[in-house]
């Protein structure tokens, strides 16, 4: 605990006297590492005793384990290269991507240069200005959250004392309007049978910028030669297995990208879904159907060399949107229900509907923590199988009916 005071000074004026005097500054002395400190603190008494307060907390938090670096002395840029460091070996390749790339926005909008700089003001208007171009409130939401999380991990790791942006709330986010739908037997094996030639129908077309396809190449354009062909062959092969898989094995896209030949055991025909890139967090062996099962067995003879079990393009979900169109599914039914390739997910859980499995096995398959999940959200009703649900329910026994005249004379 220190003090406040004035310190007293003196000198001896031209007749020899001896003259005291009392500063009209305030400081403050103090006990630090070993060593006493004395410093100006303000110019009256009640400055001197805050600045006091101050110093004494600073210390009592040291002892703690709380930093002592001043906020303007901490760059914001430091601090996020150590989060992302930090954060790179616990999430996926695409989970990091898109959190240094939202961090990165972020600390661009607000302008701030070190922590004292960034203030609830500077993230709000951040937040505004992403939110002046239009985007969905869930996707401002995102740049909140990563910036949050940013700085909930500085505390925790005693690099601030407190988040400074813990007070900002989420915008409200309006319900999601899309519908998904499961794809029918018929249209799956559509989709796959247009994904086999999906690279060359492709090849063959002029795209122009980002609209939609305009012309075909002229007749006199350079015939492909058989290594071409091959390739294109190859990759349609490759985009059949995707979209197989995700309606077979009920795989996330993102799942799927991060399957391994290590996660797959063809001898005993399953795959082991790894905690590190699962939604849920947790290990799970999904059994295969045979169809999967040949497949996966003859990508592994023609690709011995690869790691991954299928890779994922970046250009996915525009080969998907013209698989769609070239096997006749429309993207949007009648009653607004949309087709994505989440929707492959959707179709698995139906097919195991469909094919007479119980809820329970259901839910195990599709790996979510409650049936309730499975059966508010995955299990799609047609009008097919809710008559087959009703045909074969029984009538009840009907009891013999008095006659009038016998049942008023009892």
């Amino acid at each position: 605990m220190g003090r406040v005071y004035q310190p007293k000074y003196a000198w001896t004026n031209n007749k020899g006297e001896r003259i005291e005097r009392t500063t009209k500054t305030w400081y403050i002395e103090y006990f630090h590492n070993g060593r006493t400190i004395r410093r100006k603190a303000g110019v009256t008494k009640e400055q001197a005793r805050d600045a006091l307060r101050k110093v004494d907390a600073d210390i009592l938090a040291e002892r703690n384990g709380v930093p002592m670096q001043r906020l303007c002395e901490m760059l914001v840029r430091e601090l996020a290269d150590a989060y992302l460091e930090a954060l790179q070996p616990l999430v996926c390749a695409s989970h990091y991507g898109k959190c240094t790339r939202v961090l990165k926005r972020m600390l661009a909008l607000t302008k701030a240069r070190n922590m004292q700089q960034l203030t609830p003001e500077s993230v709000d208007a951040a937040l505004g200005t992403i939110a002046d171009k239009g985007v969905a409130a869930r996707t401002i939401n995102a740049y909140l959250v990563a910036l949050k999380a940013m700085l909930n991990w500085a505390v925790k790791r005693r690099k601030l004392p407190y988040n400074p942006i813990a007070c900002i709330q989420k915008r409200a986010e309006t319900k999601k309007a899309r519908v998904r739908r499961p794809l029918t037997p018929e249209e799956l094996s559509a989709l796959i049978t247009a994904a086999l030639d999906g690279p060359r129908r492709r090849a063959e077309l002029r795209f122009t910028g980002a609209s939609k396809r305009k012309t075909r190449i002229a007749e006199n354009a350079r015939p492909m030669t058989q290594e071409e062909i091959s390739e294109l062959a190859r990759h349609g092969r490759q985009n059949a297995l995707i979209y197989t898989m995700l309606a077979g094995t009920g795989l996330r896209l993102n799942e799927l990208r991060n399957l391994r030949w290590s996660d797959v055991n063809l001898d005993a025909a399953e795959l082991t879904t790894r905690a590190e890139w699962s939604k849920n967090r947790r290990q799970q062996i999904i059994p295969l159907p045979p169809h999967i099962l040949q497949g996966l067995c003859e990508r592994r003879l023609q690709e011995a060399d690869s790691e991954l079990v299928v890779p994922v393009s970046d250009r996915l979900l525009r080969q998907f949107k013209d698989d769609l169109e070239a096997a006749k599914i429309r993207l949007r039914d009648a009653r607004g229900h949309t087709v994505d390739l989440h929707a492959l997910r959707h179709t698995y859980g139906t097919m195991l509907i469909n094919s007479g499995a119980d809820i329970k096995s259901v839910q195990t398959l599709m790996r979510h923590s409650s049936p309730v999940l499975t059966l508010g959200i995955y299990l799609h009703s047609d009008k097919g199988r809710l008559r087959n649900a009703v045909a074969n329910l029984p009538a009840p026994t009907q009891a013999k009916m008095l006659e009038p005249a016998v049942a008023a004379n009892t």
